[in-house]
């Protein structure tokens, strides 16, 4: 732990080992919800990707082992019932204030490039917002909405809803 640095890291373990991860929670989902077929769940995988630096990696190494790791456990859960919906990314508000922000940042430098590298897209069914500055919702909501609504991300985005699965308002 770096105690000089007010950034959550959440480290995964090495390499070779995230494949079999990712399918141990594809199966402990798919045994969630067998056991509770009435009760509709979401999984929510990554959260803020700005925070998921591990402890001895760089930021974007760092974003890039959880990108795979995203993608392979989004698959599993998937193969093992197509039902299931998964969250996606879960964003940082604070990273969602500037029109040129790091939501367009993660989609044009990370998100579509890897998707491009392998052919396919990642399968999760809404992006998430943990809403820190609740009292600037509407300015972060439109700036999501630019950054996943662009015309040259076709219409991957355009129905996919974004969803506050945090909010807090600080008073001025």
């Amino acid at each position: 732990d770096n105690p000089n640095s007010a950034a959550n890291w959440y480290p995964l373990p090495v390499e070779y080992n995230t494949p079999a991860l990712a399918n141990a929670y594809g199966s402990l989902t798919k045994s969630i919800q067998d056991a509770n077929p009435d009760l509709p769940t979401w999984w929510a995988i990554w959260q803020e990707p700005d925070h998921t630096i591990g402890k001895n990696l760089e930021k974007e190494e760092s974003m890039e082992r959880y990108l795979q790791f995203f993608d392979d456990t989004a698959e599993a859960i998937k193969s093992k019932n197509q039902d299931s919906i998964v969250v996606g990314v879960q964003q940082n508000s604070s990273v969602g204030l500037h029109p040129k922000d790091n939501y367009e940042k993660f989609v044009d430098e990370l998100l579509l490039p890897y998707e491009n590298d392998r052919g396919k897209k990642i399968p999760y069914d809404y992006i998430t917002i943990q809403n820190y500055k609740a009292q600037e919702t509407e300015k972060i909501l439109n700036h999501a909405r630019k950054a996943y609504g662009r015309d040259e991300l076709g219409d991957r985005f355009d129905m996919m809803p974004i969803l506050i699965n945090e909010a807090e308002i600080h008073k001025a």
